[in-house]
């Protein structure tokens, strides 16, 4: 488990690190917790960047949610995901690998109890890292868009979001 955590965690570095074309967080030679604490300062430090630069925020988010998108399309295809069910399933595990308690039903309700994240995340930190979620849960379910009505990180007991699955997966076994 700890290699697939592991794995995991570099590509999801990976991705985040090529959104801000920046050079991936080496983290050589530390554990999956010390690399995942490393990836959320990384995160938080990079976003405030971007967004104290002036970047175009909008551009960024693409280049996070296509990302995202290829991360989560390369596990689709690789566990054969062909349903609601099994992506949201699918997200459960790889989240909680990153420390959120992800809780996602194939009817697209999405709830998150607790995130490692929104201890290093400001909300706006939090509000644009998440179109790396969106990317992710779109790429998982072969497409679909994610929208957030509550963070933890604004306050907050918990995160809501639903998760609106491309017309196909409608009608596909749930």
């Amino acid at each position: 488990m700890i290699l697939v955590r592991r794995w995991v965690l570099r590509r999801l570095a990976s991705a985040t690190a090529e959104s801000f074309d920046e050079p991936i967080p080496s983290g050589q030679g530390l554990s999956c917790r010390h690399y995942l604490r490393l990836y959320a300062r990384y995160t938080r430090s990079a976003a405030l960047a971007a967004m104290k630069s002036g970047e175009d925020l909008t551009a960024l988010r693409t280049r996070l949610q296509a990302n995202g998108f290829a991360l989560g399309d390369r596990l689709r295809k690789r566990l054969h995901l062909r349903s609601r069910r099994a992506a949201m399933a699918a997200a459960r595990l790889l989240y909680r690998m990153i420390g959120v308690d992800f809780r996602g039903s194939p009817n697209g309700e999405v709830r998150v109890r607790s995130c490692f994240f929104s201890d290093y995340y400001t909300p706006s930190v939090c509000r644009l890292i998440s179109a790396l979620d969106q990317g992710l849960l779109a790429g998982l379910s072969g497409g679909g868009s994610l929208t957030f009505q509550l963070r933890l990180t604004e306050g907050s007991p918990y995160c809501r979001a639903r998760f609106a699955f491309m017309e196909k997966q409608r009608s596909e076994e749930r």
